[in-house]
């Protein structure tokens, strides 16, 4: 699970990939960072696959920050990969860079739809 920031930090992208099966969830998220909107957001969006979260591994972004609060609604675990380890989340990184292609940098994501 990461997050894609758009220019001046002013709107984001949460994106959730399966590791296993590369199924990935994309949502444009308009309070942007912020942990308590992300949080609510993720469990919406991964509320209909409750029975198959087995655990959930995202990066030391302070927008995991309810890492609590997600990990008792799925009843799992909620691991941080290593600072600057980046390939713990491989799979992620490289979804995230393959839609990055499609966006020009330092663009506003405020011209994207949900």
């Amino acid at each position: 699970m990461d997050t894609i920031v758009g220019k001046e930090i002013k709107g984001a992208i949460l994106t959730i990939v399966e590791r296993k099966t590369g199924f990935l969830i994309a949502e444009k998220l308009e309070q942007g960072r912020k942990a308590k909107p992300l949080a609510r957001e993720l469990v919406r969006l991964l509320l209909p696959f409750k029975d198959v979260v087995y655990t959930i591994t995202a990066d030391n972004g302070s927008e995991f920050a309810e890492r609590k609060y997600i990990a008792r609604m799925f009843d799992t675990e909620f691991y941080f990969a290593h600072s600057y380890a980046s390939w713990e989340r491989g799979l992620n990184e490289y979804t995230n860079k393959l839609i990055k292609q499609y966006m020009p940098k330092k663009e506003s994501l405020e011209k994207y739809n949900k």
